[in-house]
């Protein structure tokens, strides 16, 4: 079965990218894109949600953006084991340390190359594959 992945990031190219890096990493997943904070929240606050596998979250959205979503998820019981990879195309150091207060499993820049996006690709495959838990869960069981 598939992983489930949540790619919670405004720019269409980012998710086509990740998309084929994780295809090319061998991993047979679904992409589900949201691309507002708003409706990123709405999806997290749903208790009929089915439960991703894996979050990926740019920290630059529109209307809420991802720090704020990020301390949401963690707040969330149903989300509390599910890996939060946070990217963005900016390193700043607030970022990163965002990260670290409310516990993204990594924070990565976002990659400017195709090879970048393929290293993206194994790191996620890497998380996947230490993760307990299973595929495709509901956030209501």
């Amino acid at each position: 079965m598939p992983y489930r992945i949540v790619a919670i990031e405004d720019n269409n190219a980012d998710v086509y990218l990740l998309e084929n890096a994780l295809k090319r990493a061998g991993i047979s997943c679904e992409i589900h894109p949201i691309k507002d904070g708003e409706t990123a929240r709405n999806y997290i606050q749903n208790p009929k949600t089915v439960l991703p596998d894996l979050v990926v979250l740019d920290l630059h959205l529109p209307q809420i953006d991802g720090v704020e979503l990020l301390r949401h998820i963690r707040q969330q019981p149903s989300f509390e084991s599910v890996p939060v990879i946070v990217w963005s195309s900016l390193s700043a150091p607030q970022d990163r340390t965002v990260n670290l207060e409310f516990q993204g499993t990594h924070f990565i820049s976002k990659p400017s190359s195709f090879d970048g996006f393929l290293e993206l690709g194994a790191l996620i495959g890497k998380v996947l594959n230490t993760s307990t838990l299973p595929v495709a869960r509901s956030a209501s069981a």
